[in-house]
């Protein structure tokens, strides 16, 4: 976070960062888990998982020391949301699922941001043998995807952000 950016709210980065975490764990964890691995006090870490869990974003199982916590169905129902609002979804489906008649392929659609690519819809190969992957995953540096970018991107001029006009002269 930049220290100049007045407008973001410390607790709610921190409820943030707690699921952050969760997602990145992939498995249930303590308090004390999330407090260490987020440098963060245990006393916030239990206060702002509680608030979570009220909401529905956090579960808890067990009790006591031993309550471990992970993701909750609210987030499904954020994520179903913003993924059935996108228009691009409902416009890539059929050239998608005309990529993958064509390829006999796995084909997806993914959107970069911040560095990340997210993975938007997925049309199964109707092959035997099919690539794991899940909409709404995220994926790094390293990815296909990245490899391909470049190759999809449009030329650019040299040392520059600019494109290269493809216009004759």
């Amino acid at each position: 976070m930049c220290s100049g950016d007045r407008a973001v709210t410390l607790t709610v980065k921190k409820a943030m960062d707690i699921l952050d975490c969760l997602v990145g764990a992939r498995t249930s964890m303590s308090c004390s888990e999330i407090a260490r691995r987020l440098e963060m006090p245990r006393s916030t870490t239990y206060r702002l998982l509680s608030t979570l869990t009220v909401g529905g974003y956090v579960l808890s199982e067990g009790d006591g020391l031993g309550k471990e916590y992970r993701l909750g169905f609210e987030i499904l129902e954020l994520v179903g949301s913003l993924l059935d609002d996108m228009a691009l979804r409902r416009r890539a489906l059929p050239l998608l699922r005309e990529l993958r008649d064509v390829t006999e392929e796995t084909v997806h659609l993914v959107v970069a941001d911040r560095g990340e690519v997210t993975y938007m819809e997925k049309v199964d190969s109707l092959k035997t043998v099919r690539m794991h992957s899940a909409v709404g995953r995220q994926g790094g540096a390293g990815s296909i995807v990245d490899d391909l970018t470049p190759a999809l991107s449009p030329p650019r001029v040299p040392g520059s952000r600019r494109p290269v006009d493809p216009r004759p002269r």
